[in-house]
């Protein structure tokens, strides 16, 4: 099989990149039928919704988790595919998927995103969390501690200092103020105040805005199947809603 474009990951930047190619390519009418392969290792994509400008330089958004299928409909010149890329040969143009199928390109995105990079690999007491697999080890081995480091200094570890109660919690930042990325020093230094105020009870069972999907317990035919378990999507608005921080 072959298409004009292949783009590997079903993030923000990956349907981005689809979506805009698809409108760009609508508006051309030298494209003809030019084609969109997008390759996601999960049944859901995450889509900017509600997008505004608000001013020259700050723009309003919404992330929502989506079925693959929904993308195919807005834009018929997309293919959404769910498997993992088992070998990529960039001299021939050609990918490799472990479902034994081959597909051609002329042009590539990969949009698979970061990895996190580890104090120390191989250590059972350090836990990188990047996905929402990760958060449940980092759950489960949570049970009983006394005293944990978080380091890091983005928008998850600000999330996890303000949501784990019941053991000590170290923050470990290598700038000069908390939350780096979203506040100023001074703002950071309003909110280290609140940092170590007693937290407000909040109500999980009330109605979110954005709609939140789950992924079903793969059956036993998906577990003979030559599908290989791939990395859990990234971690997206409300990602700590409905799961229990206080440890003891």
């Amino acid at each position: 099989m072959e298409y004009t474009y292949v783009i590997i990951g079903g993030g923000i930047t990956g349907v981005t990149c689809a979506e805009t190619l698809s409108q760009q390519l609508h508006d051309i009418e030298e494209a003809g039928n030019e084609q969109i392969l997008l390759i996601t290792g999960s049944p859901l994509v995450k889509a900017v919704t509600c997008w505004k400008q608000v001013s020259r330089t700050l723009e309003d958004f919404q992330v929502e988790e989506k079925h693959a299928t929904w993308i195919e409909q807005l834009y018929p010149n997309v293919k959404v595919i769910n498997t993992s890329i088992l070998e990529l040969d960039v001299n021939k143009f050609e990918l490799y998927t472990v479902d034994g199928n081959r597909y051609k390109y002329k042009k590539l995105c990969i949009a698979t995103g970061a990895s996190p990079k580890l104090i120390a690999k191989n250590n059972p007491l350090v836990l990188g969390i990047r996905d929402t697999e990760t958060v449940k080890t980092f759950q489960k081995k949570l049970s009983g501690a006394r005293r944990i480091i978080v380091v890091g200094n983005g928008g998850i570890a600000t999330e996890l200092v303000h949501m784990i109660e019941g053991c000590e919690v170290i923050w470990a930042v290598k700038h000069n103020s908390i939350s780096h990325t979203f506040l100023d020093a001074g703002a950071a230094q309003f909110m280290i105040e609140h940092v170590n105020a007693r937290k407000h009870k909040v109500d999980t069972n009330q109605p979110s805005k954005r709609l939140k999907y789950g992924l079903d317990e793969p059956s036993e035919r998906d577990n003979s199947s030559n599908v290989q378990k791939t990395t859990s999507t990234a971690l997206g608005p409300d990602w700590h809603s409905g799961l229990e921080w206080y440890f003891s």
